[in-house]
């Protein structure tokens, strides 16, 4: 059995508007988490999967680092959401 690796990445931030995609030490902080994944070696690169409700996030994730993404459904994007209804589409 494969250990996989979702990473919730919702663009509507209650504090910080698309957080996500902000850049930190030259690059968005959704690479730095998706990098925390590859580099911990518990995941393999194709078992990282992100999981948003804005395309823009998946599209940059798929070009830039993993090629799985999720797009979320309305009803589970907010941010009080909980943390079993954001894998029930996985």
């Amino acid at each position: 059995m494969r250990a996989v690796c979702l990473i919730p990445a919702r663009s509507g931030s209650k504090g910080l508007k698309n957080k996500n995609m902000l850049f930190f030490d030259g690059k968005p902080l959704i690479f730095h988490t998706i990098d925390a994944a590859i580099d911990s070696g518990c995941f393999a690169k194709e078992d990282i999967y992100v999981s948003s409700d804005s395309q823009l996030y998946l599209d940059i994730c798929k070009n830039k680092r993993n090629k799985y993404n999720i797009k979320r459904s309305r009803v589970i994007k907010r941010y009080n959401a909980v943390k079993f209804s954001r894998t029930r589409f996985f």
